[in-house]
């Protein structure tokens, strides 16, 4: 099975928060988010659920502590299924 394991990036910015996704076969978008990180955390876990939960090569979040302890367990880092490997 060809493909990448997903990833969301998010940087702090002076006008709130770069979201970087990138998929399985290396499209995605960016986007910037304003408002506190309660506000931007619903917006990057859904992003994980599309993009790494829906990967079967799984996938990773790499966000500031403010947004990612926000965000579920068990979407932060997405594990691979076995049929991926």
């Amino acid at each position: 099975m060809s493909g990448a394991a997903s990833r969301v990036i998010v940087y702090k910015s002076a006008g709130g928060y770069r979201v970087e996704v990138a998929g399985r076969f290396g499209g995605g978008f960016a986007t910037t988010r304003t408002g506190d990180p309660s506000d931007v955390a619903p917006f990057v876990a859904a992003q994980m659920q599309r993009y790494a939960v829906t990967n079967p090569h799984g996938g990773s979040l790499i966000a500031p502590p403010e947004i990612a302890d926000l965000i579920p367990e068990e979407l932060r880092q997405v594990a691979a299924r076995a049929s991926a490997r």
